[in-house]
């Protein structure tokens, strides 16, 4: 049974991926299957999808598992036993009874009761001699117990595995996870945010060990890569800091932006905000004088009041910079000497003094960080600040947004693509600038790639709603 669920990972089905396993009386392997296309069909195809419509319906092109391992299969399959784990359907038992398998032991019986179940059931058990009916029924009934012993067997293979590759290695996964509507992050007193825009996160996982990296590169739909250079030298700690402080930074990013555009249309909407400085995401490891989380809020002296000033200024220039940091409440000053390659990463930080109406944000005493729902989050505010209720579909999206209102890109995109497609989704606003990566799952969910925030908002009501 470990074979056939191995066998099933390799399924492209978005939806249910089956596996098959048949041994012969020797208890030899003959034949492994699993549930897909036909040759010539590929997979990135709309295939795959559930449709009234029969001959555009998955239904009229998969083949199933225990289709597919007969077909495989390197010999005989007279007195076969097929592991599989879902019950065959009735057009798979003709099949199955056609090349002599004698006995089946499944993990899930989900259609039992249904018409093809009981056809399948039939014809297994009339197949066989009434001398040997016995033997099948008590195979068929005590499949729950063989069941469970093959699963004890497997999992303490796995974990013996597992014992023997707990070493990891520099790589991390990336899956699909799900969406959430931004309404539940950020609130606006007095409005009426849609529940209808949506952010999509994504699950991942560092430092995988080698087995768990071979089980995972089964899936099309997850993501196996080299760790990012920071994650590799910063500490759990310090990269779990980093999330907080780029979902801080999205909040706050998102609420200027978007209280500044809605204050074009009225002007009654305000907000009063001031630089702190640039809040240090990322340094080189030998610049450990300074820390994730820590301030800049002037360089050499400089008394500078914008963002973009102030990080050209150390974007550009070279040598000898003398820091004055915010840490613990407490301004220390800090001298680095910063060379051609130092690698450093900020996002600005704000003070927000005042904001009509107010706003509240739930979504900081959630698990989520990150700071890829920055675009979401601006348009929620934004609609909700105009009054704007004309969003009556499913939305979701993902970008960062800065401070020039420029939508910046992420990471993850197919996985939360993916995600958002098994949920049903039909509308995906991107960053403009990946749009060449996903632009071959377009099939799967429209994709609208977009530039900057003015952009953003210009395809919801002309393209989108209309």
């Amino acid at each position: 049974m470990g074979v056939a669920k191995l066998s099933a990972l390799r399924s492209k089905d978005p939806n249910t991926q089956v596996g098959a396993c048949i041994i012969n009386p020797d208890r030899r392997i003959v034949a492994i299957g699993y549930n897909g296309l036909p040759m010539g069909l590929s997979d990135d195809e709309d295939f795959w999808q559930k449709n009234e419509d029969y001959s555009k319906s998955k239904y009229a092109y998969v083949v199933h598992a225990e289709a597919n391992a007969i077909l495989n299969a390197t010999t005989s399959l007279k007195d076969a036993t097929l592991y599989v784990t879902l019950f065959p359907c009735n057009e798979c038992m003709k099949l199955l009874v056609q090349a002599g398998v004698k006995e089946i032991v499944y993990m899930s019986d989900k259609d039992k009761g249904k018409e093809s179940h009981i056809a399948s059931t039939t014809m297994m058990k009339k197949q066989v001699s009434k001398q040997d009916k016995s033997k099948w029924r008590q195979s068929y009934l005590k499949q729950t117990s063989k069941l469970k012993t093959l699963f004890h067997s497997v999992i303490f293979a796995y974990i013996y595995l597992m014992i023997a590759l707990v070493i990891p290695t520099n790589y991390s996964v990336t899956a699909p996870n799900k969406s959430r509507s931004t309404n539940t992050m950020v609130s606006i007193e007095g409005k009426n945010q849609t529940p209808h825009l949506k952010s999509v996160s994504v699950l991942s996982m560092s430092r995988i060990t080698g087995f768990a990296r071979m089980l995972y590169e089964m899936n099309p739909q997850f993501e196996v890569e080299p760790l990012q250079y920071a994650e590799s030298v910063l500490s759990p700690y310090e990269n779990h800091l980093r999330g907080i402080i780029q979902k801080e930074a999205s909040f706050e990013q998102s609420l200027i932006t978007s209280y500044t555009l809605a204050h074009e249309t009225n002007d009654s909407i305000t907000i009063d905000y001031d630089l702190v400085g640039m809040i240090i995401d990322f340094r080189s490891p030998e610049y450990n004088t300074l820390k994730i989380g820590d301030i800049i809020t002037d360089i050499d002296d400089n008394n500078f009041t914008d963002y973009e000033t102030m990080g050209m200024y150390f974007i550009l220039n070279e040598g000898d910079f003398k820091l004055d940091v915010l840490r613990d409440d407490k301004v220390i000053e800090i001298t680095i000497n910063k060379t051609s390659d130092a690698i450093f990463r900020f996002y600005p930080k704000y003070q927000i003094n005042q904001a009509s109406p107010q706003y509240s944000l739930p979504g900081m005493d959630t698990n989520l960080t990150g700071p890829s729902a920055g675009m979401m989050y601006t348009l929620s505010i934004y609609f909700a600040l105009i009054d704007y209720d004309a969003i009556n579909v499913d939305i979701v999206g993902t970008g960062t947004i800065r401070y020039n209102n420029e939508i910046g890109p992420i990471g993850g995109l197919v996985q939360k693509i993916y995600g958002a497609q098994k949920e049903g989704i039909k509308h995906f606003l991107i960053p403009a600038v990946h749009y060449d990566e996903v632009k071959h799952l377009s099939h799967l969910i429209n994709i609208y790639p977009v530039a900057t925030i003015e952009e953003a908002i210009e395809v919801i009501t002309n393209e989108i709603l209309n």
